[in-house]
């Protein structure tokens, strides 16, 4: 669906002159982007609302204007002027580097791990004491577990081995998608049985184009349903046969979600920060930094000394606008 979304939007000739995309717009499909509008310069971080980081600022802006084409040179605005202003303070800011890396062990390395302690039993415990021990140099960390710990719990009652294990808890799974855990656990489960898992008992595409937000999810739960088992077709073909028929339901499940977009109406949330939301997340902060002294690391300073009225962005031109006015602002 992102696909075809941004083929519509890179086409010259297509009506498609607006794209509205999350900040994981910063990377991945290439796009013919002349000017970058941000609705908002905040974002829930898992723990309280936050200014996006300085890079991430600067890697969304930074899709602003394309080499090559008549709109080399982009420009990137806001709707609110105090928006605006963390922009330009983000655009001028020095670029900092990345002084550390994360590592994730590899399957022959948990599976050592697992020879070392023959009286774990439980996958997930094997993961704990993994996280607990593993020590590494000063410029990496350990990612977290925590997604791989809640899927290996979810399938602890399946025989499999090490290596079989591993691979279905590094899938691609939203752990938060209640129907997607039933399907991890199905297709553990016909694995461990040594039988074939056919796409069409598990999935089955809706006849009625989704009309409401509760239906479009569950197309999109669907959608992650396929992209799973694909992902374990290239590691299990014994047991994922029906690739060719998943590709054919991802391609339906594409098109009916890309299909009920253009006529579905999702009321439009507010993007202001309301002085309700500045003294909840004053209070919260305080409170985090009383339980944590480290929590301050996670601002990035600003300094207003860089504060500039234009600056680039790795190699491209990028100007910065004065903030959107009221009629100016994007309606979908």
């Amino acid at each position: 669906t992102r696909s075809q979304q941004a083929k519509l939007f890179n086409d010259p000739d297509s009506s498609f002159d607006v794209l509205v995309a999350s900040d994981a717009v910063g990377m991945g499909l290439n796009l013919n982007i002349k000017r970058v509008v941000f609705e908002t310069v905040k974002k829930f971080d898992g723990i309280g609302i936050r200014h996006v980081p300085i890079p991430q600022i600067k890697q969304i802006a930074g899709r602003a204007g394309r080499f090559g084409t008549v709109n080399a040179v982009g420009e990137v605005t806001a709707l609110e002027p105090m928006d605006l202003k963390y922009v330009r303070q983000a655009m001028a800011s020095p670029t900092k580097n990345l002084e550390m890396a994360g590592l994730q062990p590899t399957m022959e390395m948990v599976e050592l791990f697992a020879h070392q302690l023959p009286g774990t039993k439980e996958f997930s415990s094997l993961l704990e004491k993994f996280e607990d021990l593993a020590r590494v140099d000063g410029q990496y960390f350990l990612c977290n577990f925590y997604t791989q710990k809640l899927i290996a719990n979810s399938i602890e009652h399946i025989q499999m081995t090490i290596p079989e294990r591993f691979s279905f808890v590094t899938g691609p799974v939203n752990t938060s998608d209640i129907r997607l855990m039933k399907n991890i656990q199905k297709f553990a489960l016909l694995h461990s049985q040594s039988r074939p898992c056919r796409i069409a008992d598990v999935v089955k595409i809706p006849a009625k184009l989704p009309h409401n937000d509760e239906m479009l999810s569950e197309m999109e739960s669907i959608h992650r349903t396929l992209m799973l088992y694909l992902w374990l077709s290239y590691r299990f073909q014994e047991t994922f046969i029906d690739v060719d028929k998943a590709r054919e339901l991802k391609l339906q499940c594409e098109n009916a979600i890309h299909e009920s977009l253009q006529t579905l109406k999702i009321p439009r949330k507010r993007h202001r920060t309301t002085t309700k939301d500045i003294r909840v997340l004053s209070r919260l902060e305080q409170r985090v930094r009383a339980l944590d002294s480290k929590s301050t690391d996670r601002n990035i300073p600003i300094n207003p000394k860089n504060h500039g009225k234009n600056a680039s962005h790795r190699g491209s031109g990028v100007n910065i606008n004065k903030s959107t006015k009221q009629e100016d602002k994007l309606t979908i």
